[in-house]
């Protein structure tokens, strides 16, 4: 399991705009399916991403997951906004077998509180999580 942040190029606020948002959602689970990865939360701020991925087969790789994803996004995108989405790179932390992975999904569903987009959990469009955490 993964806990990835991705950053917009320039900082650009794309995620403000609903239709480049759920572009984006629709193209990273289309490259989760596509490269044997399961999207356990997911969170578009503003001007960067948060994801907590789980690899469903023993040779899933990171890194061709996120270069499928950006690819299939941006290309999406660039078609709505005539921009380049993404910045280089991406920012990952191994989520490693004593920790428990709710710790990155309440990070990812408070994020949007903390930011002000939402008053609480599960307001923001944009922000998911495939397990329930009431005790927030």
């Amino acid at each position: 399991m993964y806990f990835v942040t991705i950053r917009t190029a320039c900082r650009r606020r794309f995620f403000l705009d609903e239709a480049v948002a759920t572009t984006c959602k629709v193209q990273v689970l289309r490259a989760a399916a596509l490269t044997s990865f399961s999207i356990r939360a997911y969170s578009y701020m503003p001007e960067h991403g948060h994801l907590l991925v789980q690899g469903l087969a023993g040779d899933s790789d990171l890194r061709v997951f996120m270069k499928r994803a950006k690819q299939l996004s941006s290309f999406h995108v660039k078609r709505l906004t005539g921009r380049r989405l993404w910045a280089p790179g991406y920012y990952d932390r191994v989520v490693r077998h004593d920790e428990d992975p709710l710790r990155y999904v309440r990070y990812i569903l408070m994020n949007p509180v903390r930011a002000g987009l939402a008053t609480a959990v599960g307001e923001h469009a944009h922000t998911w999580a495939v397990t329930s955490t009431p005790d927030l």
